[in-house]
This record gives structure tokens, sequence and C-alpha cells, in this order.
């Protein structure tokens, strides 16, 4: 009976550190934009995706100071932002360069006078997860099956139904549900769902004994996770610094990364790539005018 107590105590602590992880992480999701009136002089740089998340919240100061040493100028960053603080930002700061997700890059360049400058080679790909027990080991599989997403108003949640939607017949024999990625995996563990998608920064957390139970397959994207925008009224050889620093970058710490140019043909691109994604869904319940 103590036994028993003790791996129930066990399972709900492992539980408790990943949840731990994936509210961290929608907590940027809400974070607000301060940037004093009297500091609009620096290069201000609004990130909703890379820094935050590559170096942590807390760190924002630490990678302000490496930028300034590359590119010889003060420069402020402001950190990761939810939709809706992240265009109302833009529209009231006019902030230099935006470090978007590619659902909010269209309607920015659309609407508020910013322009492509970059892309991070690394992409928004889906890890579609399922227990050992009962695999699901390609999109095929998939087929009369319960699966969980993100949120429904998340770009992950977006990205995954556009993959899904290219294999003819998918998604209309597919049962998909919208909900946090914390429910989704308590969810999967207990058998009530099939399989669920989650972005690969979570997928590295699962804790091992979890992990063990756990199977996976990638579900392939060309969907750039981090799209760099600039203002059209931004001084042009401070973007044309950044943007060198941008595409010079090979890692921070152990991590990876790469930036390549990005264009407006490319934009178009990605807009016709997102299919039936429209660009002015971010201004919903945004109380944009």
């Amino acid at each position: 009976m103590e036994i028993t107590k003790n791996i129930a105590i066990s399972k709900i602590f492992t539980l408790f550190i990943f949840f731990t992880i994936l509210i961290f992480f929608s907590s940027w999701q809400s974070a607000k934009a301060q940037i004093p009136q009297d500091e609009k002089r620096l290069f201000t740089v609004i990130d909703q995706t890379f820094i935050p998340r590559i170096l942590g919240k807390d760190a924002k100061s630490s990678a302000e100071k490496m930028i300034e040493e590359e590119l010889g100028f003060p420069v402020r960053i402001g950190s990761r932002l939810g939709k809706c603080p992240l265009i109302k930002a833009a529209i009231e700061f006019k902030p230099n360069v935006l470090i978007v997700s590619p659902i909010t890059a269209p309607y920015l360049v659309s609407h508020h006078d910013y322009l492509p400058l970059a892309k991070s080679s690394e992409k928004m790909v889906p890890y579609i997860l399922s227990l050992k027990e009962a695999p699901i080991m390609n999109v095929s599989e998939l087929r009369d099956k319960r699966f969980a997403t993100a949120r429904k108003e998340t770009t992950f949640a977006m990205i995954t139904d556009y993959e899904i939607s290219k294999y003819e017949g998918l998604a209309n024999s597919v049962e998909i549900l919208y909900m946090s990625q914390s429910q989704a995996f308590v969810e999967l563990l207990n058998g009530d769902l099939h399989a669920v998608a989650m972005p690969a920064y979570l997928h590295i957390h699962i804790p091992e004994k979890h992990a063990a139970k756990l199977t996976h397959f990638v579900l392939p994207s060309e969907i750039p996770n981090s799209i760099a925008l600039f203002h059209k009224e931004s001084d042009p050889g401070q973007i044309e610094r950044y943007k060198e620093y941008l595409l010079s970058l090979r890692a921070i710490g152990k991590i990876s990364i790469n930036f390549s140019e990005f264009t407006m043909t490319e934009m178009a691109s990605l807009e016709r790539k997102l299919g039936e994604i429209k660009s002015d869904y971010q201004t919903v319940n945004c109380e944009i005018n």
C-alpha cells in the first residue's frame, strides 16, 4: 500500500514539473510590451519567437548587451508577446524590428508599414506523439483517430491544421480537438486521445519517465518558425547592420540557429501556403481599428 502511494506521489510530482514548463512557455503569450517613451530613440526589437525562447525571458538584458556589442549602437528588446499585444505595440511604438510568428507577419506587412527582413532556418514542425502500446507512426494512421493540437487561436494549431490539410481527405476523417498542451498530454497518457501534436521545444522537455511510454513521428513543414520584419521609417544603416548580424548567427550558446534573407516574393508564397488561414485573422478580438 505504501509503495503504491509513493508511486502515485512520484507521478504527480513528475507531471507537476512538466506542466510548470508548459505554463512557463504559455505565460509568454500574454506578456506586455513596455518600451518607455524616452527610449523610443533606441534601436528597438520586439521579439515574439526567437530570443526569449532561446535565451529565456530573464536573459533579455544579456541578449541586448550581446547585440549592442555586435552593432555598435544601443538596443532595447521587448519580451515575447501574444497576438494582440504584439500588434498594438507595433502600432503604438513602431519598433525598428519585429521577430514574429509566420501567421502574424503577413498582416503586419500589409497593414502597418513593415517589410520582410529575414527568416529562421528552424521550421515550425509538429511532433505527433502517441503511446507505444498503440503507436501511430505516419499521417495515414491518424484516420478515424482522436487527435489534439494546441488551442485553435495559436499559430501552432493553425500550422498543424495546414500540414494535415495537404493530405487529401485526412482532415475530414480525423477528430481534431483543440486544447492546452498540458491537457492534451494528460489525456494522451490516460488513453483518451490517440495522438497529440507538440512543438519541438516542448517535446524535448517531456520527463524521461513519460517519454519512455511514448513514440512519435514528425509532420514535415516548410513554414519557418520566426520571421524578422523591419519598419519602413527605420534608419537604413541600422537595419542593414542588424540584418548582417542576424544572417551571421550560427548559434547562441549550445543552440544552433540560422537566419536567411526573406523577400516580399517569399512573403506572398507564405500566404499562399497558409491557404485558408487569412492574415486578417490576427485582428480578431484585438479591438484594433
